[in-house]
C-alpha cells in the first residue's frame, strides 16, 4: 500500500509538469509557467529521493510496515512538506535574482518588471513621421549627418 501511494503522488509530481509544460506552449512569452514547470521538476526529483528512502531504507532503519495506516499518513504529509519546501526554495531563489538584477541595474528595476508595467517602446511612427525615409530597403538604418542643403549639393557635386 506504502509504495503504490508514493507512486501515485509520483504521478501527480509528473502530471503537474505535464499541465505546465503545456501552458509554456501555449504562452511561449511568460515566464510563470516556466517557473512552474522548473518547480515540478525539482519536486519530481526529490520525491524520487523521498521514495528510495521509503522504500529501500539504509543502515539499520525499520522499513515501514507496507499496510500501516500510520505509514501511509507518513508518506501524504512527507509528500506535503516536500511541496512547501520546493516551494519555499524556488521563491527564494526567484528572491535572490530579483535583488541581483536590481543591484545590478543600479537600483532599478529589472526591464522585465518595467515590461509587466505596461512600458512598451515608441513604434517608429509615434517617434517621427518621415522615419520611413530613414530605413533601408532590407530594413537597415539610414544616418543622414548633414545639417543643411548646401553640404548636400557640395557632396552631389563632387561625385
Amino acid at each position: 500500500m506504502v509504495d503504490t501511494q508514493v507512486h501515485t503522488f509520483l504521478l501527480y509530481a509528473i502530471a503537474l509538469c505535464i499541465v505546465s509544460g503545456v501552458f509554456e506552449m501555449c504562452r511561449p512569452n511568460d515566464h510563470r509557467p516556466a517557473l512552474a514547470r522548473a518547480t515540478f521538476i525539482m519536486l519530481q526529483g526529490t520525491w524520487f529521493w523521498e521514495i528510495a528512502f521509503v522504500l529501500y531504507p539504509v543502515l539499520g532503519v525499520a522499513p515501514l510496515n507496507q499496510d500501516s495506516h500510520r505509514a501511509m499518513m507518513f508518506v501524504t504529509n512527507s509528500f506535503a512538506w516536500h511541496v512547501f519546501f520546493v516551494i519555499a526554495l524556488t521563491l527564494a531563489i526567484g528572491a535572490v535574482s530579483y535583488r541581483c538584477a536590481k543591484t545590478a541595474n543600479g537600483g532599478r528595476p529589472p526591464p522585465q518588471a518595467l515590461a509587466d508595467a505596461g512600458y512598451r517602446p515608441i513604434a517608429k511612427r509615434e517617434r517621427d513621421p518621415d522615419a520611413a525615409a530613414a530605413v533601408g530597403q532590407n530594413g537597415s538604418i539610414v544616418i543622414d549627418f548633414s545639417d543643411d542643403e548646401d553640404d548636400l549639393e557640395d557632396l552631389r557635386l563632387a561625385t
